[in-house]
């Protein structure tokens, strides 16, 4: 990783730039373990080849602010997201977009179990994987038990919003998403027990 914080740190105003992960499991520009707070941090036009490569990645626990995933490359094999966050995170005014994977599975922003995604935005998130579908290039995806609020998510290959179990989708606006080449839903719900409500 460019930047690495290690568990319970605090990362103000910092930037990963130009950044290239090599081969590997996991490619990061910015890292930080668990515990952390991450203000105003971005990372932009990085790349990385690693299986996973994760732009932003934060540990359990950790709270994300005003954070910026922009115009990076992933040409891994099995996933890639501009923000991608483990269980119990908060993420408020993050931005994910324009952000492209060759992986199996994409997004601008990914959640963890019990994630709390509230006023971000994800857009033009794009995915070349040979088979487009609902899972490349999305704009926000989400884990079991999170909720998704007042955020904007638009024209994104793959689904707007993404959630699975027992998650709180409201207020969001969501527009062009699964446009041209892409196949997905504004919000997708790829299992039960969920609240959508005064999206549009």
């Amino acid at each position: 990783a460019a930047i690495r914080a290690e568990e319970g740190s605090t990362l103000v105003d910092c930037t990963a730039y130009g950044n290239s992960s090599g081969s590997g499991f996991f490619g990061y520009a910015i890292a930080a373990g668990k515990g952390c707070t991450l203000t105003n941090c971005t990372a932009r036009e990085n790349s990385s080849t690693a299986d996973f490569g994760y732009f932003i990645h934060a540990d359990a626990g950790s709270t994300l602010t005003n954070c910026t995933s922009s115009s990076n490359t992933h040409t891994g094999s099995l996933a890639g997201y501009g923000i991608r966050t483990e269980a119990a995170c908060t993420l408020q005014n993050c931005t994910g977009s324009e952000n492209t994977s060759s992986a199996m599975t994409s997004a601008g922003i990914r959640a963890g179990f019990r994630g709390v995604v509230i006023a971000c935005t994800a857009s033009n998130n794009t995915n070349t994987h040979l088979t487009l579908d609902y899972d490349n290039g999305g704009g926000i995806a989400a884990e079991g038990e999170s909720m998704v609020k007042d955020c904007t998510v638009v024209w994104n290959t793959g689904d707007g919003i993404q959630v699975s179990l027992g998650a709180v989708v409201i207020g969001n606006t969501c527009a062009n998403n699964g446009a041209v080449l892409g196949d997905g839903a504004g919000i997708h719900c790829t299992n039960g027990q969920n609240r959508i409500e005064d999206n549009s």
